[in-house]
């Protein structure tokens, strides 16, 4: 039986209330195991198989089927992850795994940061679907962890760890802040699986906010080029922005850009005046990783918006 995951929606605040759990959101591959004694498979949420890429994994479920045969087969629901701490993990080493073919340097990468499969919810038990609530669902996957001797957490030795559910909203979000982690999903504990987006379970981004200079604008895609300023006092770019202004934000950035640079065919180049606010989830190879406008910044001078300040924006934990 094939499955289509249900995914949470992305929202500004944790919903409060008895009826909500709250999960740790990891940085890495929405990931299906499914399991039967002849065969382990790892499927993508759009259906890519994994299962080559992360052997480690894979066979370290092929290792327990003897000692869960009757059970079997298994779907498992989870994210596949190279983990940084047990709540952060790297979402570009875990792409460029995922990318190879040669099994040589797999194994040799394998060696050095090996994945690990995280699972918070089990879709299949002894070939049957599962359509009890979430945390009827969650108490049949910790049974699972019971039957194989490992504990409910997360260990870096074991690829297969487990994802606490967290019942107080401060307790989950100072983890997040420890360990920078990605975000945090809230799931409703009588939730069925369904589907697609449901507004059942919902994800809020650990956003980090950072200051940055408007010194381009590209008319034919509307991204914005971000840069700030080095230790050498030289323009240091780190990235684009396009999402999260509105209508009248846009046209206001836009004729600003436009009376104040010089345009070259579809490109305009702004002097250093602009400064915003942008929500990321920090920085990669010199690019804003998920990037959202946040707000214009009126009250500071683009010469403040430095490398230092870059940095101690992304390490400080986000404000409510």
């Amino acid at each position: 039986m094939k499955y289509k995951t249900m995914q949470p929606v992305l929202d500004n605040s944790l919903p409060i209330g008895k009826n909500w759990i709250y999960e740790v959101k990891y940085d890495g591959f929405r990931c299906l195991v499914h399991w039967d004694e002849a065969k382990v498979e790892l499927i993508s949420r759009n259906g890519k198989s994994l299962t080559k890429q992360f052997p480690e994994v894979s066979a370290f479920f092929t290792e327990q089927t003897r000692q869960i045969k009757e059970h079997l087969p298994i779907v498992l629901d989870g994210e596949l992850v190279i983990l940084n701490t047990l709540y952060q993990s790297d979402f570009y080493t875990l792409q460029t795994r995922a990318r190879m073919s040669n099994k040589e340097r797999i194994h040799k990468e394998m060696s050095k940061r090996p994945a690990h499969l995280l699972a918070f919810d089990i879709l299949e038990w002894e070939g049957n679907k599962l359509t009890a609530p979430y945390t009827e669902r969650k108490k049949q996957l910790e049974h699972l962890f019971r039957l194989l001797n490992l504990s409910l957490s997360i260990e870096q030795a074991v690829p297969f760890g487990y994802v606490k559910s967290f019942t107080r909203k401060q307790d989950i979000q100072q983890c997040m802040d420890d360990h920078l982690g990605e975000g945090i999903v809230a799931k409703l504990r009588p939730a069925l699986y369904e589907a697609g987006k449901n507004e059942k379970w919902k994800k809020i981004k650990n956003w980090r906010t950072i200051t940055g200079i408007v010194t381009g604008y590209h008319q034919q895609n509307d991204y914005f080029d971000i840069t700030i300023f080095d230790k050498n006092e030289s323009l240091y770019p780190i990235g684009k922005c396009k999402h999260g202004l509105d209508q009248t934000e846009k046209e206001t950035l836009v004729q600003a850009v436009k009376e104040r640079g010089t345009k070259k065919r579809n490109y305009y180049q702004v002097p250093p005046a602009i400064c915003m606010d942008i929500h990321c989830l920090g920085i990669h190879g010199g690019e804003l990783r998920e990037p959202v406008f946040h707000g214009f910044r009126l009250d500071v001078q683009p010469e403040d918006c430095t490398l230092s300040q870059l940095d101690w924006q992304l390490s400080m934990p986000p404000k409510d």
